[in-house]
């Protein structure tokens, strides 16, 4: 699979026709730093990497800046930082002035830290750490375990002169002595509750530097990033080490919905793109069905986009309470919380670049993620237990990172992240990103499918798009790839599809967002078009049943199976129909629509409880218990007979992946076959020929 994907950029599913990336100021390369110890490496990621200017805040210090930036304070960094601002002594180094102005050199992110489970016969933290193969960390500094705080600072002028005036063996040994007391740090923080002296079988130890991570560095004026390459090359060479140095990824902005000419997006429906009314009625429901003593829970959207300028959006369009802070990306700080974060360059900000075309884009996003403009204007619907997070992939030079999509899902779990948007398409070797895939099971990723008008297949292959549609496409992990369809239920003319790759369609025209206003004046109301916000509108259903009580793993089956199927979509989208509100949220009873008294009559849709013990239909050739159906659908072209759409619920039940989608049948003797439904309230008896059902979804989590 992984030859299909062919090197290349990244794109985003944008709305404003004409915009394109800006030219880059800069060449890039991506760098992946391992475990050991690399001074040439780190020196020479410094030479040619561009330098940051940083104003030092008062409660900065100089490891607190370099641990963000870089994730650690190697030494060859303390020397590289001191010959590029003058400093020539340790006291220089550890006493930075406050609120002067100093020059960083470039560095790539430390491998990060990862949970390794301690085994039975591993009796203390010297042998788990041996066996994980975690050099470089001084555990006699962790005498009793001691709080953070009590542990040596090594923010000191001794520190750093050794640093600075390391030759020979007595000087390896002062850097040998400042890396495991860093790396003792560390560890401290990132295991507030362990004891060295107790290891409980069991438990995990984060330990750091054992996940290698891609970091994208920007090169100065004038290095091509192949005289930039073979430095680093060589010197990862000298340090005998494993770093791996290659082009970056590249990243740039498409164009996106325009060139279709007038009426392409039809005027607004009077309840597009959803009505109010619908949702209210959908969450009454469900609190009155809600077994007792279960309440939703609080649920959190990754907007993995371009970022978020809080300082011009949040008061006027998104409550600040709907927004969650989030961990740091990076250790050494990972209880710090922060407005989002830079899985790019891995910052504590998600502040769009200056010079991003779009930089708006995922701050427009997330407001269609809480449901759109209407909705976060209505009081009724405040009380909805979801908030968006945000997560930067745009770099220091005008581009957006492939890697950092990838990234974006162990951040997820970190941070108790259940959706992830991702409003973005890439094209690059697939191999790295399964491999994220594979770890996500418990996260799902809501994929636009991009505005290019495009059929998905070998031959125009995007990612995380294209691992939508079938469950053989995501590598065991949970991805929906959306499409865009018009007030007429139409499908979008600029929206890609696919039978086997886009699940499903979901409004993607005229929808209702926020923007920036003039500059200091409030944030003003906007539509946009495209698959970039028809993705946040099925996060936000895919929330909604999070909080409802859905686990994540069935999501998708719960999404795909309440579609209103179309005969026009069979090959266009995987579920052949589209997002439908009410009945997805419908998770504690049954929803059956069909047409009252004939065949053609009026279409009704009411809920209750389906009588399913033991009853077969035989919608087709095959009998069908209804006990095991997630959908019983049919549809019919015109001069065609009736088709039948049948999905089946997963067998066993605990494997949510193998929900099954029939093939298609020609439906037979429907007229002799029933389903009964007891109404919600009335509690009365319906009779619903099978020949006049339209769409059978059962309850969800009901009995």
């Amino acid at each position: 699979m992984v030859d299909r994907w062919a090197r290349g950029g990244l794109c985003m599913a944008l709305t404003m026709s004409g915009a394109m990336s800006a030219a880059l100021a800069q060449e890039v390369v991506d760098v992946r730093l391992t475990g050991e110890r690399q001074t040439q490496t780190v020196l020479a990621i410094a030479r040619v990497g561009q330098s940051e200017k940083v104003l030092v805040q008062k409660d900065q210090t100089f490891e607190s800046i370099v641990q963000t930036k870089c994730g650690v304070v190697h030494p060859a960094y303390v020397q590289a930082f001191a010959s590029l601002n003058g400093l020539t002594n340790g006291a220089a180094v550890a006493n930075l002035t406050a609120d002067a102005t100093y020059e960083f050199p470039a560095c790539a992110q430390a491998p990060l830290a990862e949970s390794i489970p301690i085994a039975p016969k591993q009796k203390s933290l010297k042998s788990i750490l041996e066996k994980a193969g975690a050099v470089g960390i001084d555990v006699s500094k962790l005498d009793g375990f001691q709080p953070i705080g009590a542990l040596p600072s090594l923010n000191t002028e001794v520190d750093y002169e050794a640093v600075l005036k390391s030759e020979g063996r007595s000087g390896q040994m002062a850097l040998e002595n400042f890396v495991g007391r860093a790396n003792a740090q560390m560890l401290a923080v990132l295991n507030p509750d362990l004891s060295p002296r107790r290891m409980t079988p069991g438990e995990a130890l984060v330990i750091p530097g054992q996940a290698p991570t891609w970091t994208s560095i920007s090169l100065k004026s004038g290095v091509s990033a192949d005289e930039a390459k073979t430095q680093i090359e060589e010197a990862i060479k000298a340090d005998k080490g494993k770093a791996e140095v290659t082009e970056v990824v590249t990243a740039n902005l498409i164009s996106g919905v325009g060139g279709y000419g007038v009426g392409y997006c039809p005027g607004p429906h009077p309840s597009w793109p959803y009505s109010i009314d619908t949702l209210l009625e959908a969450r009454r429901a469900n609190d009155s069905a809600r077994p007792e003593g279960v309440y939703p829970r609080p649920v959190k959207i990754l907007i993995l986009d371009t970022g978020f300028d809080g300082a011009i959006l949040t008061q006027d369009s998104i409550p600040r309470d709907r927004i969650a802070d989030v961990l740091g990306p990076v250790p050494p700080n990972p209880f710090r919380t922060k407005l989002g974060v830079n899985l790019a360059d891995n910052q504590m900000t998600a502040m769009p670049p200056p010079g991003l075309a779009n930089r708006l884009h995922g701050s427009e996003v997330a407001v269609m993620a809480l449901g759109g403009r209407h909705a976060l204007r209505s009081r009724e619907l405040g009380g909805i237990p979801i908030q968006v997070a945000f997560a930067s992939v745009a770099t220091q030079t005008p581009n957006l990172s492939a890697r950092a999509i990838g990234k974006a899902i162990g951040f997820a779990k970190r941070n108790d992240i259940a959706v992830i948007n991702v409003s973005l398409m890439a094209t690059a070797e697939l191999a790295e990103f399964e491999t994220y895939l594979k770890t996500g099971e418990d996260v799902l990723m809501v994929a636009a499918a991009g505005n290019d008008r495009q059929e998905f297949g070998g031959t125009t292959p995007t990612w995380p798009g294209g691992n939508g549609g079938a469950l053989s496409h995501a590598q065991g992990g949970n991805v929906i790839t959306v499409g865009s369809h018009d007030q007429r239920g139409a499908i979008s003319p600029f929206s890609r599809f696919g039978g086997e790759y886009v699940d499903l369609l979901a409004p993607g025209c005229l929808m209702p967002t926020f923007t920036a206003g003039a500059e200091g004046g409030p944030a003003v109301d906007v539509e946009r078009e495209g698959t970039s916000f028809s993705a946040p509108l099925v996060s936000n259903i895919a929330a909604q049943l999070i909080s409802e009580g859905v686990e994540v793993a069935f999501v998708k089956n719960r999404i795909l199976a309440s579609v209103d199927v179309d005969a026009e979509l069979e090959d266009v989208v995987y579920s052949r129909g589209r997002l439908n509100l009410r009945k997805a949220l419908s998770v504690w009873r049954d929803v059956v629509e069909y047409h009252e008294g004939a065949e053609d009559g009026p279409v009704e849709i009411k809920t209750g409880s389906v009588l399913r013990p033991g009853k077969i239909l035989k919608p087709c050739t095959s009998d069908v218990e209804v006990g095991r159906l997630m959908k019983l659908s049919f549809t019919q072209r015109v001069g065609e007979p009736k088709k039948a759409h049948v999905w089946l619920r997963p067998e066993p039940s605990h494997d949510p992946g193998r929900m099954t989608r029939k093939a298609l049948c020609t439906a037979q003797n429907l007229a002799g076959q029933k389903i009964t439904l007891i109404e919600d309230g009335t509690r009365s008896r319906i009779d619903i020929p099978l020949s006049h059902l339209i769409d059978f979804v059962p309850a969800f989590l009901g009995p």
